[in-house]
């Protein structure tokens, strides 16, 4: 073994003839006013190319400043150790993202033992939501990045997006995080956008405006079995969602495409799954959805299974599907999805759609107390839609 000093480089290199991996242990200083990212940084340029940089167990590490994963390609970043971020809010900001991945392909971050933590202690906001504009991602995942797999962490006080996959990525998994409660309120659990090939499973996904939000220009996207739950901390602009599909403002980026999620606990008040035009909607632009599926939700006091608003988007809604979804919920149109102008194509369908109204705050569109169970049929005789996605 071959061991270089703490005090050049805070990180010790491990070769073996049996493993041409190396091997960077980055070593911390120990101390909240010392930043350890320039340590990251040094193991990443000594073991990104194909080799493994690990943050040890029982140890502390302090970001006061972003740190580019970018050097990793066919590494692997193992965190058994608990990462923190400098409670400076000032500087934080100013920042787009704390860990950036621009441009890098095959790249494993994970904590195989599940002792992996990420705390990003609000960033230094000291007092209810902090504006969502200003809040730092605490992951940015873009520029063509490809074969990125992101497992087996917890995150926790991350006041904004936690995960962000944008500008062409493809080929993203996140599974097995619990993305936590923070004191401020955890906004957004993964947002896509302008991504392709996004696979979300077995997450605990806690949030106060959405879980998942998929924006437009992006295809082929798969939920599984994850929990989102919805609690409430202070003011929102709008209504959470468990699942938003966001038309977007911008004309030349209309379509949301390949969709599956499956298998949703959905906890709190929210719209379980919401088709939402954003105020700055480009009036008469249009919209499509193609191929969406929804199926086998558990629901528990949701304010709605299913939102549509689409102000004056016009929308082409195509072979979108609702199965199996079952649970409580306060407020549910009994004539279902309907779309606002003549010229819209609605190709919404549902099929085995049952819902008990919460017997305190259940009622209809007029105010009415409903009692009892509502069960939506299948609104148009279309066969069953099966959705494939590629690899």
């Amino acid at each position: 073994m071959k061991v270089f000093p703490a005090f050049l480089l805070l990180f010790s290199i491990t070769s073996s003839h049996l493993h041409k991996r190396d091997i960077c242990n980055v070593e911390s200083f120990h101390d909240p006013l010392i930043d350890d990212g320039p340590a990251i940084t040094d193991a990443l340029e000594k073991c990104g190319g194909s080799g493994s940089v690990v943050f040890p167990a029982n140890q502390t590490f302090t970001l006061r400043s972003p740190v580019d994963l970018s050097a990793c390609r066919a590494c692997a970043i193992r965190i058994d150790g608990r990462i923190t971020v400098s409670p400076d809010w000032d500087y934080w900001e100013k920042q787009f993202a704390v860990f950036l991945i621009s441009n890098a392909s095959a790249m494993v971050v994970d904590s195989p033992d599940s002792t992996g933590i990420i705390d990003a202690r609000n960033f230094g906001w000291g007092g209810g939501s902090p504006p969502q504009a200003r809040i730092p991602k605490l992951f940015s995942i873009t520029d063509s990045s490809y074969q990125i797999h992101i497992r087996d962490l917890k995150i926790t006080n991350s006041p904004g997006t936690a995960f962000f996959i944008g500008s062409q990525a493809s080929a993203v998994r996140l599974y097995d995080i619990d993305i936590g409660q923070s004191t401020s309120g955890v906004r957004e659990g993964v947002v896509i956008e302008d991504s392709n090939h996004v696979y979300v499973w077995n997450n605990t996904i806690h949030a106060t405006d959405a879980c998942i939000k998929v924006l437009p220009n992006t295809e082929n996207v798969q939920v599984e079995h994850s929990t989102c739950t919805i609690s409430i901390d202070g003011p929102l602009n709008t209504e959470p969602s468990g699942i938003n599909i966001n038309f977007g403002a911008q004309s030349d980026r209309n379509w949301i495409r390949n969709v599956l999620v499956r298998g949703l606990a959905a906890v709190g008040s929210m719209n379980v799954v919401s088709f939402q035009a954003p105020p700055d909607a480009v009036p008469g632009s249009e919209f499509e959805v193609t191929n969406a599926t929804f199926s086998e939700f558990n629901i528990s006091g949701a304010k709605r299974a299913v939102l549509l608003e689409q102000g004056e988007v016009s929308l082409n809604a195509t072979l979108v599907m609702f199965s199996q979804i079952k649970g409580e919920v306060e407020t549910q149109d009994p004539e279902g999805l309907k779309c606002k102008h003549e010229s819209d194509v609605c190709d919404f369908r549902v099929l085995d759609y049952l819902f008990t109204l919460d017997v305190e705050k259940a009622h209809d569109n007029n105010g009415t107390n409903l009692l009892q169970h509502i069960v939506a049929k299948e609104v148009q005789g279309i066969p069953d839609v099966s959705l494939s996605l590629e690899n």
